[in-house]
């Protein structure tokens, strides 16, 4: 279960995703003024509901994008 904070944190890299369409961790964590964990943990839950993909070698995520 989130917590509201959690909540609002992933409402905010949303947002961001939303206006840049791919992202650094280290921007979301210089953006949102909330502990550094629990960015972490807020993208953590993005991840496990497969709305956004992380790519390692660049540390960026940005939103899937199926082409069919």
């Amino acid at each position: 279960m989130k917590s509201d904070s959690i909540e609002t944190i992933t409402a905010e890299i949303k947002r961001l995703l939303y206006k840049e369409n791919r992202i650094s961790i280290n921007d979301i964590m210089k953006t949102i003024h909330y502990p550094h964990d629990m960015v972490l943990i807020a993208i953590g839950y993005l991840l496990r509901e497969d709305s956004i993909y992380f790519n390692e070698q660049y540390m960026i995520i940005e939103y899937k994008t199926f082409y069919f």
